[in-house]
């Protein structure tokens, strides 16, 4: 055990929690453990919010029943909805069945904005959100307790519009993200409003600043509205509005949702609530919220739309910015701008037509995903939970820009590499996880196949060579036993679903693959004897991977790829996919690899597709 796992311990300890309920975390703290360090220290930073944020909501989300939540809180709640989940003793109340949500990106952009399926805007990295209600008719309107008549996203330039049929009025709810003068990226709003009945419709536009999101709650402790234009969330610039609104109402977790101010409002004739008059808040339960409320009369068929920006950064980043007095540039304008830098992002790549509509909006919408995604020297796989970088995640997302043809992209990733490879030549990743010094060569190789730069490879070589002979001297530490085998990397906790600690196959198929990319890459600068090195490396590496698998089908009496060389084949030897693509390895043992892909496609591939059932 080290320090801090004893450490925690104690403390548990020291708080009276059980002791069975200490031993099952040392257990699975022994399935997760990597060379005596106890739980990866990433996983843990990417799992406490989760676990924080779940215990939050279960204490707030369904004891305030009469507050306006995200769509999927209500639908999850509800036990009339398809999407109830009963809850029973599960201390967490955590978003299991919408994670669909969508993210406005700029090209170049660090942060991103995501929008859920009902049009809530939250600006990350900050968490709170931007709703917008509509109260007309003695009615009150609320997207997340609707369903919207559709959805659009623009696969030209990331924008979504949400529709929504609102008592007789048309609300559309308009947003991307562009960048200004300044280079800040900014949060750009309309709300759009038609009157479709045939009389004159009186309406009260609302913009809610809301202390949730899709994951749950998002705690706002202060908010002020200054200048008549501006709203302050958490004493940081929040939202900013192209025109003065009529009313301000602030509430917080004692007063309640400002929905009811609104709620009681429309029941009077949508005359003023005097006694919710309020411009600024605070909350020390951090349910700090408010709405700003806009006045609009629409004769029939008459559309009128209302404006709102936010910078998209965090609270030290945004410290010290201070908005203009008027919106110099229209929203429109703003639109046309953002259209035209991403149609000139888009044609550095390649231009590939499909004859089905529905197959070429799906790959557009993912080409502007990676570009989103992509951050100078930054790649993630997603704008919120999963905004930090893996290699792992990199490969594929990486390897589809070189082949759209945004090798920039890819160049400007791989030349960050070096600043995240230790001393020792390892590749880092999460700790304990062997496959990243692999995929990171194997990218490598792939720019340089597109690239033809022989300089570039030579002023990365020592990297390059570094990270080879990592994976040379790491498979050495394996030992040979009942669940390991000789010469394969050794176990890890892979973050690619298989399973707790194993010595899995996916570390090996990339490792191998890494040591055949440093022989290619050392072969095109002509450093022959090295490439003659790593290809004997890498053939003794081969041969050690073909026992193994040998030793495997001996086991399971056919030639099947399990997870590891100890697994039963189940779902979780998804991985050996890799080891056909993109790695092209399936020479070390090709009846191996055909009989896997007929035999994992027939059990547990249907026409839906795979569903995996380790998370």
């Amino acid at each position: 055990m080290n320090v801090s796992s004893f450490v925690f311990e104690q403390t548990l300890k020291r708080l009276g929690v059980p002791a069975a309920a200490i031993r099952q975390l040392q257990i699975a703290g022994q399935l997760s453990d990597i060379n005596g360090s106890g739980f990866p220290t990433e996983l843990i930073q990417l799992s406490a919010p989760m676990v924080t944020r779940g215990l939050l909501n279960y204490a707030i989300l369904q004891m305030k029943r009469d507050w306006v939540y995200p769509y999927w809180v209500h639908r999850q709640l509800d036990p009339k909805s398809t999407s109830f989940v009963a809850r029973s003793q599960n201390p967490l109340l955590l978003n299991m069945t919408h994670r669909n949500w969508t993210m406005l990106g700029s090209p170049n952009g660090e942060y991103e904005a995501i929008v859920d399926p009902c049009g809530l805007l939250t600006p990350l990295p900050r968490e709170w959100s931007i709703d917008v209600w509509l109260v007309t008719d003695r009615r009150i309107f609320l997207p997340s307790l609707s369903i919207p008549i559709c959805q659009e996203n623009d696969t030209k330039a990331p924008r979504i519009t949400t529709r929504f049929d609102a008592h007789g009025i048309l609300l559309e709810i308009e947003a991307f993200v562009d960048t200004t003068n300044q280079g800040r990226d900014v949060l750009f709003q309309a709300v759009h409003v038609t009157n479709t009945t045939d009389q004159i419709s009186d309406a009260l536009v609302c913009f809610a600043l809301r202390p949730f999101n899709p994951e749950g709650v998002a705690p706002i402790h202060h908010i002020e509205f200054k200048l008549g234009r501006q709203l302050y969330v958490d004493k940081c610039l929040g939202l900013v509005f192209a025109e003065v609104p009529q009313r301000v109402y602030c509430s917080n977790g004692q007063r309640g949702d400002a929905v009811n101010i609104l709620r009681r409002q429309a029941a009077h004739g949508n005359s003023p609530d005097r006694t919710g008059l309020k411009h600024s808040v605070s909350c020390p339960n951090g349910l700090a919220n408010a709405a700003v409320v806009f006045e609009v009369r629409l004769a029939s068929s008459a559309k009128c739309s209302i404006h709102m920006s936010v910078a998209l950064g965090t609270k030290k980043d945004l410290s010290h910015v201070t908005p203009k007095s008027t919106w110099r540039v229209s929203f429109e304008q703003r639109r046309e701008r953002h259209q035209a830098r991403w149609n000139k992002e888009r044609s550095t790549g390649a231009v590939i037509e499909l004859a089905d509509e529905r197959l070429q909006k799906l790959f557009d919408a993912n080409v502007l995903t990676l570009l989103q995604l992509h951050d100078g020297e930054f790649i993630s796989p997603g704008p919120f939970l999963y905004h930090h970088f893996w290699f792992r995640d990199a490969a594929p997302m990486m390897y589809a820009l070189e082949r759209l043809g945004f090798h920039r992209r890819a160049r400007q990733v791989i030349d960050g590499f070096p600043d995240r490879q230790t001393s020792d030549g390892f590749f880092r990743g999460p700790d304990g996880e062997w496959d990243s010094n692999g995929e990171a060569l194997w990218l490598i190789e792939q720019h340089a196949a597109v690239s033809h730069s022989s300089s570039w490879i030579k002023h990365l070589f020592l990297h390059i060579q570094r990270g080879a002979e990592w994976i040379i001297q790491k498979r050495k530490q394996s030992n040979e036993s009942a669940t390991t085998h000789k010469g394969l990397l050794p176990p890890s906790l892979s973050a690619e679903h298989f399973g707790t600690v194993d010595q899995y196959y996916w570390d090996s198929f990339w490792g191998l693959r890494g040591i055949r990319s440093a022989a290619a890459l050392a072969r095109i600068i002509h450093r022959r004897e090295l490439a003659e090195r790593w290809d004997r490396e890498a053939e003794m590496f081969s041969n050690d991977i073909r026992r193994s698998l040998e030793i495997v089908a001996d086991r399971l009496g056919c030639n099947l790829i399990p997870a590891s060389p100890s697994r039963p084949f189940d779902e979780s030897a998804i991985g050996f996919v890799s080891g056909i693509y993109p790695l092209g390895i399936t020479d070390v043992f090709p009846s191996a690899f055909h009989a896997t892909l007929h035999e994992f496609t027939e059990r547990f591939v249907d026409d839906r597709g795979f569903f995996h059932p380790i998370i």
